[in-house]
C-alpha cells in the first residue's frame, strides 16, 4: 500500500521496530556502498546499477552503528566496464504491472575513466479497484537513475563517485469502513459478525488538496577513494543523503449502499421503538485538523 512504501520495516530474526517514532528508529541498518541510509522511507532503493545485496544478521551494532541491533543490509553498486556494454530487461504482469530496467556502461578513456548509467521504471496500476469511482488504489510509479564513475589516475589509485536519484509516486490506499450495529455503541462499534453488505471499500481521495497519494524523493551521493602502497592501503568514504516524503493526512471516500438502522428518539432512550432498516450513500472524511 502507499503507507507501507513510506514506512518500510526490515525484519531480521523476527524483530522489528513498532514504536512509530522517528523514521531513523529501526533495528536493521541499511547502507549503499557502506554509506548509511538514515531514513526508513528509503530502505527499498531501486536495484538498477546494484551488483549485489549483502545481509549480515545481528546484533552488529558494534560494527555498523546503533540501528543495527538485529542486522545490517548493504547495497553494493556494480563497477562500469572497460568495454561498451548495455542491458535491457522488461517485465509485465496483471494489475498494470510493468518494469523496465536498463544500463549502459563503457570507458570514456580506456583504463582511466569508466562510466555506467543505470535506470529503472516500475509501474503498478493498483491492487484494488473501486467499482464506484473506477479508480485504482495501492499502486505506484517508481523512477530511479544511478550514475557510477570509476577514475584511476594511477595504477594504485581508484576514485569512485556514485550518484543516485529516485522519484516515486504511490496512489492512495484502499480504505474499508463498516456500519455500526450496536444500539448503544460508539460510532465505530460492531456487535456480532460483520455482514458483507455492511462493508464498504473505496479509494481514499485527497480532501481539499491537490495531492494524489504519497510521494518520495531520494538523492544520494558518495565518493569512495582508495590508494594502495607498499605501506598499506588508505581509503576514504564520504556520503550525503537527502530524503523527502509527502503523505496525505486528510482524505475522503464515497461508499454506496451502507446499511443503517433508523430509530425513533424517545424521552430517555435515543434508540426507542423498532428501527427502520435501509441503505444510504455515505461520504467519509478522515484526517487531521477538522473540516472547514
Amino acid at each position: 500500500s502507499a503507507v507501507a512504501e513510506t514506512i518500510t520495516q526490515l525484519v531480521i530474526r523476527g524483530l522489528s521496530d513498532t514504536s512509530g517514532g522517528e523514521a531513523t528508529s529501526q533495528n536493521v541498518s541499511v547502507f549503499l556502498d557502506g554509506v548509511y541510509v538514515q531514513n526508513s522511507a528509503a530502505l527499498d532503493l531501486g536495484l538498477g546499477g546494484i551488483e549485489r545485496v549483502e545481509v549480515v544478521k545481528g546484533p552488529v551494532s558494534g560494527l555498523y552503528g546503533r540501528n543495527a541491533f538485529t542486522g545490517a543490509v548493504n547495497y553494493v553498486t556494480s563497477n562500469p566496464t572497460n568495454t561498451f556494454h548495455a542491458d535491457l530487461a522488461l517485465t509485465g504482469g496483471d494489475k498494470g504491472r510493468f518494469i523496465a530496467e536498463g544500463d549502459v556502461s563503457g570507458a570514456l578513456v580506456k583504463d582511466l575513466l569508466k562510466v555506467k548509467v543505470a535506470g529503472t521504471y516500475d509501474y503498478l496500476q493498483g491492487t484494488f479497484h473501486d467499482p464506484v469511482s473506477g479508480e485504482y488504489g495501492n499502486g505506484h510509479r517508481k523512477r530511479d537513475v544511478m550514475l557510477t564513475v570509476v577514475f584511476t589516475p594511477a595504477s594504485n589509485v581508484t576514485i569512485k563517485p556514485v550518484f543516485y536519484y529516485g522519484h516515486d509516486n504511490f496512489t492512495s490506499p484502499a480504505t474499508t469502513i463498516y456500519s455500526q450495529s450496536c444500539a448503544y455503541g460508539t460510532s465505530n462499534s460492531q456487535c456480532g459478525d460483520i455482514a458483507a453488505s455492511a462493508i464498504g471499500s473505496f479509494i481514499a481521495k485527497p480532501y481539499a488538496s491537490g495531492a494524489t497519494g504519497n510521494t518520495r524523493d531520494v538523492t544520494h551521493v558518495h565518493v569512495d577513494a582508495k590508494v594502495d602502497g607498499s605501506w598499506g592501503t588508505f581509503s576514504a568514504l564520504l556520503g550525503y543523503n537527502h530524503i523527502t516524503t509527502k503523505t496525505i493526512n486528510e482524505f475522503s471516500g464515497t461508499e454506496n449502499g451502507s446499511a443503517y438502522a433508523l430509530y425513533k428518539v424517545g424521552a430517555n432512550n435515543p434508540f426507542a421503538g423498532s428501527p427502520t432498516f435501509g441503505t444510504a450513500n455515505l461520504t467519509a472524511y478522515f484526517g487531521f485538523g477538522g473540516l472547514e
